[in-house]
């Protein structure tokens, strides 16, 4: 809160400009404050719980970008990527993947996000990958127990800006590949046994190294369950927002 000399209690943000980390008071209601003294008796930092994405190589981080409406972060197709810590999704064997997504041409293969630095190597991982060859126009889910299974959705030509919404469940075999609010494949072949695994999450990269992906992200959610239909409606209404 920000309490003036007149004893009128106010909220305020905080933003940090510049190397010196300036702080700088923004009043709601457009008052600046000016003429009035802000007194602290309390000022903690907590980091905010969840995975975190990041990435150490300033040169090699997504750019964030926003339009004043919408947010998304960059990726130039040739270093950037993120990734996390190990996430556990070891208690579950479904998943759901929401993400708002731009993609930029389809010359070469390109990961979206990926669920170990190779979904192809382990077992228990998922990826959204687009497109899934060169000159693929396509978006593919690939879902593993101890068989990978990878639907794709056709004719998604780049550049071309859409909501990707993808549920798997391993143990009751099942894939939906949704895009743009609607359901464009399913897929209930078998993706062997088991749950999802404890890795890294890769966005824009696969493992940092490779297929590299040019375009933007927009919100990016991940579940450990499988989405109802009215969770997969309200979340594909939000990403769209």
């Amino acid at each position: 809160v920000f309490s003036s000399t007149t004893n009128e209690t106010k909220s305020f943000i905080f933003t940090a400009t510049g190397t010196t980390h300036q702080i700088n008071c923004y009043i709601a209601g457009g008052d600046v404050g000016v003429g009035q003294t802000a007194y602290f008796d309390s000022i903690s930092v907590k980091e905010l719980a969840g995975n975190h994405a990041s990435q150490a190589t300033a040169a090699a981080r997504p750019l964030y970008k926003t339009d004043g409406t919408y947010h998304w972060l960059q990726f130039d197709g040739v270093d950037d990527f993120l990734s996390t810590a190990a996430i556990d999704f070891s208690a579950t064997d479904n998943i759901s993947i929401f993400a708002g997504i731009y993609k930029a041409n389809d010359s070469a293969t390109q990961v979206v996000a990926e669920f170990s630095d190779n979904s192809n190597s382990y077992n228990g991982t998922f990826a959204v990958i687009a497109p899934s060859a060169p000159g693929g126009n396509d978006v593919l889910f690939r879902s593993k127990g101890t068989i990978a299974v990878g639907p794709t959705v056709t004719s998604i030509v780049s550049p071309v800006t859409f909501v990707s919404a993808n549920v798997a469940d391993i143990s009751t075999p099942y894939h939906e590949m949704r895009v743009n609010g609607m359901s464009r494949n399913t897929d209930a072949s078998s993706q062997g046994t088991g749950n999802y695994g404890n890795f890294p999450l890769y966005i824009g990269s696969r493992g940092g190294t490779s297929l590299r992906f040019s375009g933007k992200v927009y919100p990016l959610i991940i579940r450990g369950v499988q989405s109802t239909a009215p969770q997969i409606a309200d979340t594909e209404a939000w990403v769209n927002g």
